[in-house]
């Protein structure tokens, strides 16, 4: 929420773009833990409407043979780090959060 509003308050003086937003989920030592995808209603709401955020990218474990196969709980970082970057248009964050979420 406080990365949209810095974004919002720097887009009002420089209005370049495109914006992309980098979402992650951190680790208690400070690293990138690959998720299980879009989660946070609440986020992906707020990303949707300030209406100026052209993609999401977020680290997850799509594509990971072991989380695929459900050998690490989704709340679990994989042992093994496997994860990797994914780019989602604020709508398409927004949906699939939302399925994600048992919304829709």
């Amino acid at each position: 929420m406080r990365a949209l509003r810095d974004a919002e308050g720097y887009r009002r003086y420089h209005e370049t773009g495109p914006y992309e937003l980098l979402h992650v989920e951190l680790a208690p030592d400070g690293g990138v833990v690959a998720c299980s995808g879009p989660s946070c209603w609440q986020c992906a709401g707020e990303i949707l409407d300030v209406g100026f955020i052209d993609g999401v990218w977020l680290y997850e474990r799509a594509g990971c043979p072991h989380c695929e196969a459900g050998e690490v709980a989704q709340d679990k970082q994989c042992p093994r780090g496997s994860g990797g970057w994914r780019r989602y248009t604020a709508e398409e964050f927004y949906r699939v959060t939302l399925v994600n979420c048992g919304v829709t």
